[in-house]
């Protein structure tokens, strides 16, 4: 295997919320090499958008980092700060207009591999 664009190392990530302890990020571990694509599938709150957030750089205030490693481009980003992240994009979606109802995971799955969603 050559050189990783993206490693994650045993993540976690918690939001203090009117004085609680949210654990939002629970030990995430993934590598992710040039010319590859990762798509992360999981419930509501299961702490998607906190992970992509956390690469972006892009964590609210009260998000408290507990351990791990996000290394991008050979850089451990949460030990430098100052790195640019120009390797990087974030686009929020709203739950329920990111997924069709008439179609299941794979069919939009298969639609996005095709270039197109069948109806």
């Amino acid at each position: 295997m050559g050189r990783s664009l993206l490693t994650i190392k045993d993540l976690h990530i918690d939001y203090r919320v009117r004085g609680e302890t949210i654990r939002a990020v629970r030990g995430v571990s993934l590598e992710l090499g040039f010319g590859e694509t990762l798509c992360l599938v999981g419930e509501s709150g299961s702490g998607k958008t906190t992970l992509a957030m956390a690469i972006a750089g892009a964590l609210p205030a009260n998000a408290i980092i507990r351990s791990g490693e996000i290394i991008l481009n050979n850089v451990n980003i949460l030990k430098d700060k100052e790195h640019p992240r120009k390797l990087v994009s974030l686009i929020p979606q709203e739950a329920g207009s990111s997924l069709s109802s008439f179609h299941t995971v794979g069919q939009l799955f298969l639609g996005l591999a095709e270039g197109k969603l069948r109806e």
